[in-house]
């Protein structure tokens, strides 16, 4: 019952050796003369109600062994026919776990195999010669094919060794349900071949019955080996106890693909900072969008630099970890760093996915190959629900920017049509998929919390020095955490603080502990980060920037510059032509907290 997270679950009804395609679900409810023939796999009222938004299939092969219509095939044969029909569909299962790559996805997302008769420790009833004899009594030699029978012995080693490998795969946890189902009544085994009627039983509970465990079951039902797959009304009691079955595994199946593609969590390198005040806004805003609907969904966190986008990704990704089977984290400040990023991303797969063919990989002789493959794994069909964070995407590849060193975000994303991304970056630039932009905390509680956790000190709201100082650090995080820091190192009031940050903010700064959750960016670094990428752009814009450093918030607009007497050759330069001066404003936009409002005040 192989479960397709990208579409829906998919339902695959396979008949036994000797039984025709159709007929094999087909039960008639009416009479001889008037047959009314009721399929319960496609009956609305049965399977489908059982398992709603499945796609359920049939699979028909030519099983005869006698008779004109003879198959001179094996058992393999037809399991590697299978294998190739559930392949085309996109979506037996021996083979797809130990040949993956021929098989990719088809093992992993098998997860529930109901059996109705099968005779995993061979068949009684008729042996093989009794078969063959009866057989030939009516058919030439020609026309009778005795190697797919071989399979039906009790002592046949193939057939044991079939039935010990599938064991072997019930070790593993998150394990496929099996649902086994046997008869209670004994069949006419001489209706298979030949005239002479024979009543006995075909396959018995032992033969018929996989070991126990946690997720296998079995079950009896009040029939006969030729009917026990044959059901005509959703009331039958044996349709009940095998739709009881089918329902469960159905529910289960989407849980199982998404455990056993899941990577353990971890945000092992990434800078965690335990003053984070939740931004739940922006948190359900993520989440509305990147866990809604189908196919990839992006989401795009802009803002200044330290203003806590980071740690707004963080906490996603860590309310949020089992929502996905898997959260990597890429650094995206330069190609070397991403790469890197990938390289840890490919020991994760390896080590939680053994089959995922990661764990051979060089990633010191070229990590070219090593991104490639991480995205031919977060390319498979089966694996949907991950979720990539691209941390520190400031030096993007834009359109009419030429840089070198400028980052591609689309070289390093999947093709598939699936999975979760999301972006972080001081760029309003930057548009991928929805946009959110980080402001500063409007809230002077959530201000002062960050003080308090980060200074270490019992600090609440009501504190008049807290506020003013809150307000003076106008709800950017990392101005507060940095405050908090030094008042975590040192005895100096809260009041004494802010009045040395007022006489001399820079030489404070430059004093305060480093912030680990912010790697190596002090206060002034990540500020002058930005301010280097918009000299690189437009030399005028980091200038008015530098020179908008000594206004107060208030607005700025182009009359107010144009004017200027004894104005410095750079600015007369900028106020010379109105577009000019409004194409560096905006550039300055794209890096800082400046917006624009209707009448084109800054």
């Amino acid at each position: 019952m192989p479960a397709s997270l990208l579409t829906r679950r998919s339902i695959v009804a396979i008949h036994g050796i000797g039984a025709h395609p159709d007929d094999s679900w087909c039960k008639n409810v009416g009479t001889k003369d008037m047959p009314r023939w009721v399929n319960w796999l496609v009956e609305e009222n049965m399977l489908p109600e059982l398992a709603p938004n499945a796609r359920i299939m049939r699979y028909g092969y030519q099983s005869h062994w006698f008779g004109e219509a003879v198959m001179r095939q094996r058992t393999s044969t037809v399991a590697q026919r299978l294998l190739s029909a559930l392949k085309r569909e996109r979506k037996a299962l021996l083979d797809a776990r130990a040949h993956e790559d021929d098989w990719p996805g088809i093992f992993i997302s098998t997860t529930g195999l109901i059996f109705f008769g099968t005779p995993f420790r061979g068949a009684g009833g008729m042996s093989q010669a009794e078969m063959l004899a009866a057989a030939r009594s009516e058919y030439h030699d020609d026309n009778i094919q005795p190697e797919i029978l071989r399979i039906l012995e009790p002592e046949d080693e193939f057939l044991q060794d079939l039935v010990d490998q599938f064991g072997k795969t019930r070790r593993n946890a998150n394990k496929t349900r099996v649902a086994c189902f046997y008869k209670l009544k004994s069949s006419n085994v001489g209706r298979i071949v030949g005239g002479k009627d024979r009543t006995r039983f075909v396959v018995s509970e032992s033969s018929g019955c996989l070991d126990l465990s946690d997720e296998t079951s079995k079950h009896s039902l009040s029939r006969t080996h030729f009917n026990m797959n044959k059901f005509g009304s959703p009331t039958e009691e044996d349709f009940e106890i095998v739709g009881d079955a089918a329902q469960s595994t159905v529910e289960a199946a989407h849980g199982l693909v998404l455990a056993r593609r899941r990577i353990v969590f971890s945000l092992s390198g990434v800078s965690k900072t335990e003053q984070f005040v939740a931004r739940e806004e922006e948190l359900v805003q993520i989440d509305q969008v990147l866990r809604s609907g189908n196919g990839c969904q992006t989401v795009t966190l802009h803002g200044l630099g330290g203003i806590g986008k980071t740690q707004l990704a963080i906490a996603y990704a860590v309310r949020h970890r089992a929502d996905f089977s898997a959260i990597f984290w890429f650094n995206i400040k330069d190609r070397d760093s991403v790469k890197r990023s990938f390289a840890r991303a490919a020991r994760r797969i390896a080590t939680n996915c053994l089959s995922s063919g990661l764990g051979g990989l060089d990633e010191e002789k070229d990590l070219d190959k090593v991104v490639e493959a991480v995205k031919r794994w977060l390319d498979q069909a089966t694996n949907t629900r991950w979720l990539m964070v691209f941390d520190n995407y400031d030096n993007p590849k834009l359109s009419g920017v030429t840089n070198p060193t400028a980052v591609d975000l689309h070289r390093f994303l999947p093709e598939a049509y699936h999975g979760s991304v999301l972006i972080a970056t001081r760029l309003a630039a930057v548009k991928l998929g929805l946009q959110i932009p980080i402001q500063k905390l409007d809230n002077l509680a959530d201000s002062v919390q960050i003080l308090s956790s980060s200074s270490g000190r019992a600090i609440t709201a009501q504190d008049a020095g807290a506020a003013a100082l809150a307000k003076e650090l106008d709800g950017l995080p990392l101005a507060l955490a940095t405050a908090g820091a030094y008042l975590s190192k040192v005895a100096t009031s809260i009041k004494d603080y802010l009045r040395l940050y007022k006489a001399s903010w820079l030489r404070l700064l430059q004093k305060s502990p480093g912030l680990e959750s912010y790697e190596d960016r002090a206060l002034y670094t990540t500020w002058q980060l930005s301010l280097d990428h918009i000299k690189q752009r437009n030399e005028l814009s980091a200038r008015l920037l530098e020179l908008w450093a000594y206004f107060d918030n208030q607005d700025l607009w182009f009359e107010l510059l144009k004017g200027c007497s004894d104005a410095p050759e750079w600015l007369s330069q900028l106020t010379e032509d109105e577009l000019e001066f409004t194409d560096a404003i905006r550039l300055n936009g794209v890096y800082s907290d400046m917006q624009q409002d209707a009448t084109n005040l800054f």
